[in-house]
């Protein structure tokens, strides 16, 4: 075994894992110098079964000790490791290391996995092979999970006695979704069924009614109340009391109804049902009269408190109820079903031989995380142990969410924000330029937020609002748009001419203002002069005339070809002078003296910021992006300004692809070289005249 080798990476030493068996210097690496010691599930792109299997306790996070023993059971399991990280590769059979238990029961388990899938003799097993397979056993009425489902069963009496059981003690549902019952289900389904029907039987002497009894107890249940009210009305009336009479006039008719007594009290204190009841109670005591009173409608106090003694021992067994959970069952099909022991035997035939399915699951769901760690935990633990593939532009890590395709551009980082505001407060540290950016889909209706870093180039067009699109590290394609932007210098470049465009700016404000200046100056000069040639003009008598026969005509707006001639002058003299003072002042300044200006001036600007930006780019540090979004990182993640490309760059043309330099635009419009030659040529001339001009002056 080759010693472990570290390299410089990012500004800290990182262990590099060249081949599968580099997975054992784990073991002796100190936490500290791994690159990350924490990161949560949703930052790595592969398959959730793979980061699910190496989440041990489930919260969502991996850490170096779950990763750790991931790596330990791998090379436990293999003996051949030439397949480990091959993206397309299966499991081979001979590479299962079968000098103990374990290892033999997963070789066994491949080999009957390929004979059930009538592939016996394969050399290898692939991943689609053994989730084809747990396809079919989860849609089988036994597929390990512990419940039946009464669709899955063809005999009608198992079916039917699975649908009892789950329209009274309920259902679970099983790995194919369908609802069904589990050994549970019926071992409290038998419980109650014999508990209800002993019950059942213990209230047969309470019964006085025979079968009418249940009926006859409802209605008087339900009367008890109104008719013990309306025989302490009467009391109440024998001593005078007429006032415990009146009710409340407020309030809906319906519901002061209910207060009103059960029928018109009087002071003898006898019910005379055939005159009048209160319909809200009528239906009860209608069924109380035909039941319980041989059709007699009146009754004093002293049959009723008869009455309520005959129904007491049947109110007083049925406050023992038991088994109200098969109440909905009649009496007749909870015997039969506790007598038929031939289907209960078979449905618990069926749950035991559930329970081994589930053996041969578990080994299976073995067999498929040994074929996601060898696909997998190579290329996992170059993006946590280390950054070595996060750090390759040549492939896409598991880190990467996708690529942001925006402003002619590739945005190969990626992390999810679940809090904008919060990854953006913690981020700022970074020093990385960095856009949010909100991805959508209609079918089906999804979004997520990432933070995309800008690393090469320029900002450009790169603003809040901008729409692209985002391509997931599934294939998936998004829309993207712009929401948020985390300002920092994106590169040296930049940095160098910004002084420029802020000198360009400057300099470009301050001619328009001098224009307009001048401009102003120019107008109100000719302004005056033409105000005053009309003065003078209009001092000019007029020759006599005789009176006109018709009006005359209205004056005309436009000038005559002297008013023209004048004005021309004037402003020919404004420009003119304002020419002459711009080629004066330029002539008194030494070429020299303006040269060593300009050049002091330049060097001023941009040398103390072209500093302090190669500071700052050389300061940018991608761990904290990745802390922002909720990793655990040991050391600083440093993104050199040369290496800024392997996040950020423009695609190239496809290999073989004639590119032409000349613009289409300039062809189409029929503006090609001959006029771009005489442009340059009267714009060198120009140039010519004004030096010759300052030289001579």
């Amino acid at each position: 075994m080759r010693p472990p080798h570290l390299h410089p990476l990012g500004g800290s030493l990182q262990l590099l894992l060249e081949d599968a068996g580099d997975l054992r210097h784990l073991e002796q690496l100190d936490e500290a110098l791994w690159a990350a010691s924490a990161a949560p599930i949703e930052a790595f792109c592969c398959d959730p079964v793979f980061l699910r299997l190496l989440d041990t306790d489930g919260n969502d996070r991996i850490r170096i000790d779950e990763l750790k023993a991931a790596a330990r059971w791998m090379l436990r399991m293999l003996v051949d490791r030439t397949d480990v990280g091959a993206s397309e590769a299966g499991l081979r059979l001979a590479a299962i290391d079968t000098t103990h238990a374990e290892g033999q029961r997963l070789h066994t388990t491949a080999a009957q996995l390929l004979e059930n899938l009538d592939r016996a003799g394969d050399p290898e097993l692939t991943l689609a092979q053994v989730r084809d397979r747990q396809r079919i056993m989860a849609a089988a009425a036994t597929n390990g999970d512990g419940v039946i489902p009464a669709s899955a069963l063809e005999a009608p009496a198992l079916r039917a006695l699975v649908t009892d059981i789950a329209a009274t003690v309920g259902t679970t549902s099983d790995a194919s979704g369908a609802d069904g019952v589990t050994e549970a289900h019926l071992a409290a389904f038998l419980k109650a069924a014999r508990a209800r029907l002993a019950w059942r039987a213990s209230g047969d002497s309470t019964r006085w009614l025979g079968a009418q009894t249940e009926p006859a107890w409802a209605a008087w249940d339900a009367l008890q109340e109104p008719l013990d009210r309306f025989f302490a009305l009467c009391h109440l009336l024998r001593f005078g009391c007429e006032d415990a009479l009146e009710l409340p006039k407020a309030g809906d008719p319906r519901e002061r109804l209910k207060e009103v007594p059960f029928a018109v009290p009087t002071p003898e204190g006898r019910l005379d049902g055939a005159t009048w009841v209160n319909p809200v109670h009528a239906p009860a005591w209608e069924r109380l009269v035909a039941l319980a009173l041989d059709d007699d409608p009146a009754l004093d106090e002293a049959g009723w408190r008869a009455l309520c003694d005959r129904f007491g021992p049947h109110a007083r067994w049925r406050d023992t109820e038991a088994g109200a959970q098969v109440s909905r069952l009649p009496d007749a099909r909870l015997r039969e079903i506790l007598a038929a022991t031939s289907e209960v035997d078979a449905l618990r035939a069926l749950m035991l031989q559930d329970r081994e399915v589930g053996d041969e699951l578990l080994e299976i769901g073995q067999v498929e995380r040994l074929i996601l760690y060898q696909r997998w935990l190579f290329a996992f633990a170059n993006n946590f142990v280390n950054f070595s593939e996060f750090h390759d532009p040549s492939r896409r890590s598991l880190i990467e969410m996708g690529a942001l395709i925006l402003d002619g551009r590739r945005f190969g980082l990626s992390v999810r924000v679940r809090d904008r505001v919060s990854h953006k407060t913690r981020a700022k540290a970074s020093r990385i330029f960095l856009l949010y950016v909100e991805c959508l889909r209609s079918q089906p209706p999804e979004r997520m937020e990432l933070a995309v870093a800008v690393t090469s180039r320029r900002r450009g067009h790169l603003q809040i609002g901008q729409w692209g699109i985002f391509e997931g590290a599934d294939g998936r394609i998004w829309d993207a748009r712009v929401v948020d932007v985390l300002e920092n210098p994106v590169s040296l470049m930049e940095a160098v001419t910004q002084p420029f465009v802020r000198l360009t700016d400057f300099l470009s404000a301050q001619t328009e203002r001098f224009v307009a200046a001048r401009t102003a100056q120019v107008e109100a000069a000719l302004g005056s002069e033409i105000a005053a040639s009309e003065k003078q003009l209009s001092a000019i008598p007029p020759a006599p005339v005789e009176a006109p026969e018709e009006p005359p005509p209205e004056k005309s707006e436009s000038w005559s070809p002297r008013e023209l001639l004048v004005s021309g002058g004037l402003t020919f003299a404004a420009l003119s002078s304002s020419a002459a003072y711009i080629a004066g002042t330029l002539a008194s300044i030494d070429l020299m003296n303006l040269l060593v200006a300009v050049l002091s001036l330049i060097f001023m600007a941009t040398v103390p910021t072209v500093l302090l930006l190669l500071f700052r780019l050389s300061r940018r540090d991608v761990g904290v992006v990745l802390q922002a979004s909720d990793w655990a990182i040991n050391h600083q993640l440093r993104l050199p300004r040369w290496a800024g490309r392997a996040f950020t760059h423009v695609p190239t043309a496809p290999e073989g692809a004639v590119v032409h330099r000349a613009e289409l635009l300039r062809e189409l419009l029929g503006r090609g070289p001959r006029q771009r030659r005489a442009l340059l040529l009267a714009l060198l001339a120009a140039a010519l005249t004004v030096l010759w001009l300052w030289m001579g002056w």
